[in-house]
């Protein structure tokens, strides 16, 4: 029988041991580097001794029911002890008082049970088995979380030890001597092992805390940055359809619509560097600067863009920005475009194929030249088309973990030109995520498609 019990209690020892890593990594709490770490109130380590002391009970239940020895009073003892250690270790997690201390008391009266029980019902156990146990347990000791709160039980189960086999330690016998060494020299492994871990934990608890700071933070910049689009669709002029597809967070792909007046509009679109919070904070910064631009340069692209690139270059030093903006003139049926660096915006005439437009132009934020890019005319009837879109559809990881560029989006676009505009745009990037070596898009995603009625 003693041969099952000391099976049983290294078992559940170690099923303590992963829930308390589980526990370590996900329930506890950092208070400061001056503090230990605490556990949250329900944990498993309790269960698990509460279920290894069970397992005894029914083992010496057992014994009792086939031997009918006078033993019970004793089991029914160690029952209300456990219960009573339970009932103040559970009070003093809830109050959060001296919960180091009931812990260790819990842990050891627990253990006293489970060491002595055997003794009782079932005679002396051997030096040897002893040693065995206590070690098995000093050494799980190191998992506990804290720094030193391994010592008290540590220190009770020596002295168990040496209580116990006072005997044969009193007499030096060599063997008993070596053992009780041994026990010391694991004991203070022990301590400095566990001492590592509670270290190691506040790192990875405040790199963790630290990431969790951040999610948090990108969640509320993600919040606000959805806001910066606006929800236009189209009216008795064009249509307007869009889609998005965030890689981070947060990021800096922006667009917007600029509603003017004789029902005269602007598109823009633009892409700036960086990702994050930042940029997303930078993509308010320019919708507010489009509002509050002149009428004049809101109806003339090229003024509108050079005005863009001094802002940039005066107030925003740390970033810069490719952009593209179209004017549409209903009054006389044309568009003015101007492309600051970014990706070729296609054009699509009343039944004809789509072709890039060609521009001349620089990232803005620079000041390279002014005007920092030069303004095309377009004439425009009904059925026009126009697709912008940001280099994350153009760019992607191939499975090489390379980055290829696509350079060939007006064939792509005209595979699909007979579709209609809600079709299409999402025919587009779904025929990129099929090509041979693509293996993931590596940044944020805008497609527009302007369509003229």
């Amino acid at each position: 029988m003693s041969k099952l019990v000391e099976i049983f209690f290294p078992l559940f020892e170690y099923i303590k041991l992963i829930r308390n890593y589980i526990n370590q990594r996900e329930n506890y709490t950092l208070q400061n580097k001056s503090h230990r770490i605490l556990p949250y109130l329900i944990n498993f380590e309790r269960f698990s001794l509460f279920i290894a002391f069970i397992t005894l009970s029914i083992l010496i239940f057992i014994d009792y029911f086939f031997s009918h020895e006078e033993k019970y009073d004793f089991l029914c003892v160690s029952f209300i002890i456990l219960l009573i250690t339970s009932l103040v270790f559970l009070y003093s997690g809830i109050k959060n008082k001296y919960y180091s201390f009931f812990y260790s008391l819990y842990y050891l009266i627990v253990f006293s049970l489970l060491f002595f029980l055997p003794h009782y019902f079932f005679g002396e156990s051997g030096f040897e088995k002893d040693f065995v146990l206590i070690v098995s347990v000093i050494l799980l000791q190191a998992f506990r979380s804290g720094k030193y709160s391994a010592i008290p039980v540590i220190a009770v189960l020596l002295i168990i030890f040496i209580v116990h086999h006072y005997q044969i330690l009193i007499n030096f016998n060599e063997t008993g001597i070596f053992y009780l060494f041994f026990l010391i020299w694991v004991s203070a492994l022990t301590v400095v092992f566990e001492s590592i871990l509670y270290y190691i934990s506040l790192d990875y608890l405040e790199l963790r805390e630290k990431r969790d700071r951040e999610k948090h933070e990108l969640s509320l910049s993600r919040l606000v940055y959805n806001n910066f689009f606006p929800e236009f669709s189209g009216n008795e002029r064009l249509k307007f359809y869009v889609w998005r597809s965030e890689h981070n967070q947060a990021g800096g792909d922006f667009y917007d619509v600029v509603q003017l007046r004789e029902e005269n509009m602007g598109v823009f679109f633009a892409d700036i560097s960086g990702h994050g919070v930042s940029s997303a904070v930078m993509a308010g910064a320019l919708k507010m600067i489009l509002q509050n631009m002149k009428y004049t340069e809101k109806i003339n692209p090229e003024k509108m863009m050079s005005s863009l690139d001094k802002i940039f270059h005066k107030d925003y030093e740390s970033h810069h920005a490719s952009a593209v903006y179209i004017f549409f003139d209903f009054k006389e049926m044309k568009a003015l475009l101007v492309n600051a660096g970014h990706p070729p915006v296609l054009y699509g005439e009343k039944g004809v194929k789509f072709k890039e437009l060609e521009t001349e132009g620089s990232i803005l934020g620079y000041a390279l030249k002014d005007p920092i890019a030069k303004q095309i005319t377009i004439p425009i009837q009904p059925g026009d088309r126009f697709i912008l879109y940001t280099d994350g559809l153009t760019d992607y990881l191939t499975d090489g973990h390379n980055v290829n560029v696509i350079e060939n989006m007006e064939e792509i676009a005209n595979q699909f030109s007979s579709e209609k505009s809600d079709v299409l745009i999402h025919k587009i990037p779904e025929h990129v995520a099929t090509l041979s070596d693509f293996k993931a898009f590596r940044d944020d995603i805008v497609i527009g498609i302007v369509e003229v009625l």
